[in-house]
């Protein structure tokens, strides 16, 4: 923090992009093999960083253990059984109306009640994307694990 606060003081602007471009080097945020800084894991940094099950956090979640892309971008392919339908969801795009939905009904909304099919598509979705996560969790831990053998 310290070296941050002096970024922020300085007033020259040459001086400023210097002293910015030092921070790269010295900070496990912009280092890709570095471990989460002491306290970032705490309950009470994540409980307040992750506050629904949208997107953006799930993106801030992953984010916070180390991996610098959002896996929440794109696409998924979606394979329902029942119906033999595959089909392609924008993941950002299905996990909002899934959301939308919990926190309509979560906060009282009457009119809103999600038919069968509604409850079927979000789970074989959830389904789908939650393989995703597990993924890109794995790939987290051998990071990890590589890391720690070489170190």
């Amino acid at each position: 923090m310290p070296r941050l606060a002096e970024v922020v003081a300085c007033n020259d602007i040459t001086q400023r992009f210097a002293l910015l471009a030092k921070l790269g080097s010295i900070s496990s945020l912009w280092n890709d093999s570095a471990k989460p800084s002491k306290g970032t894991l705490r309950t009470s940094v994540i409980s307040r960083t992750i506050h629904n099950a949208d997107s953006e956090c799930i993106d801030k979640l992953f984010q916070m253990f180390g991996l610098t892309e959002q896996v929440c971008n794109g696409e998924i392919d979606v394979w329902d059984d029942e119906l033999e339908i595959e089909q392609s969801d924008d993941i950002r795009t299905r996990l909002k109306d899934i959301v939308k939905c919990r926190n309509d009904i979560a906060h009282g909304d009457m009119d809103r009640r999600p038919t069968r099919d509604d409850v079927r598509r979000y789970l074989i979705f959830l389904t789908h994307f939650s393989r995703r996560l597990d993924r890109k969790q794995r790939q987290l831990i051998e990071r990890y694990e590589s890391f720690a053998a070489s170190s």
